[in-house]
């Protein structure tokens, strides 16, 4: 009897969710770019000790072993529209990849030109 209760009291613990201190960011992170997260230092130094460890470099180099470019082989009678869907495959992965290691390297944001109008000069008479 005493085994079960301590078995539901232990249940219990794991369903109650963790008291954490939450910062509530009020947009979706599936819209922040690369060019923004780059330009943040604080992110951009978490990403840099992610990918920098070493327990996380297998790992991307089996993504880097899974690309399809690996496993790919033209046939010489493939249709010119197949050909061009496993171009985009593996141009697509490629550039995940490559998002991917930009995210630990800093880049200072594009300053955002002004638009501006002058009248021109009328050269003529």
């Amino acid at each position: 009897m005493d085994f079960g209760i301590t078995i539901m009291k232990r249940f219990w613990n794991w369903l109650k969710p963790p008291k954490r201190r939450l910062l509530l960011i009020r947009r979706f992170s599936t819209r922040v770019r690369l060019e923004e997260f780059r330009a943040i230092p604080e992110l951009v130094a978490t990403a840099k000790k992610f990918l920098n460890d070493p327990e996380f470099q297998p790992l991307l180099e089996v993504l880097r072993n899974e690309s399809p470019a690996s496993y790919v082989s033209i046939d010489p009678m493939l249709p010119l529209d197949a050909r061009a869907v496993l171009q985009a495959r593996i141009e697509g992965y490629q550039l995940a990849i490559n998002n991917l290691m930009a995210m630990g390297e800093h880049k200072k944001a594009a300053e955002e030109l002004e638009a501006g109008y002058e009248q021109p000069e009328n050269d003529m008479p």
